[in-house]
């Protein structure tokens, strides 16, 4: 049996690409069956990103907790954001079965974001769902219900307890054609 030290491993931010979607989301059983596990489409703000392996004998098992944030580019007026979450765990190679996690807000603040010009952080995020293990499994942490400023960070995080893959789903809810919403991640 192996011993595993919760906490003891961080992986560094990653920025994923801003995409421009607006379509509706994929419904929260979307992903319940995959065959083959699917691939990030930006395009469409479909993101599937791997986890850490932290299995042995060929058995991709993640032992983590998965944190994001937000952030927008736009020349515009303040845009907002939704994310939905869900965690996809192998059956048993290249398949994988998924559970829906629950989905987010976020709206455009003033701290300079990632993605260089016209790039913004989310300052505060709000639960629209949060269909995880036990509620509230999806935490906030640095993001009130409201910044009147519109200064800092917000994040969102979760258990990802034996998921091989999560997969996010972003939506620009308002703002010019060309505006863009994107996220950051890292596991712990």
């Amino acid at each position: 049996m192996a011993t595993i030290n919760i906490g003891t491993s961080q992986n560094d931010w990653t920025r994923e690409s801003g995409t421009t979607a607006t379509s509706a989301f994929s419904n929260p059983g979307a992903y319940a069956y995959n065959d083959p596990i699917p691939s990030t489409n930006t395009g469409a703000g479909r993101y599937v990103i791997a986890l850490p392996d932290v299995g042995s004998m060929g058995n991709p098992l993640s032992d983590c907790t998965f944190m994001a944030f937000l952030y927008f580019i736009t020349t515009t007026n303040p845009i907002s954001v939704k994310a939905r979450f869900w965690g996809l765990s192998r059956f048993p190679t290249t398949k994988a079965l998924g559970t829906y996690f629950g989905e987010c807000t976020g709206a455009q603040g003033v701290t300079a974001g990632p993605a260089g010009a016209n790039s913004f952080f989310c300052p505060a995020i709000t639960l629209s769902s949060d269909k995880t293990l036990t509620p509230p499994g999806m935490r906030l942490p640095g993001s009130p219900n409201a910044i009147s400023s519109g200064i800092g960070v917000a994040t969102v995080m979760f258990d990802a307890l034996g998921c091989s893959h999560i997969v996010v789903e972003l939506r620009r809810v308002d703002g010019g054609s060309s505006d863009q919403v994107g996220f950051g991640w890292r596991t712990f």
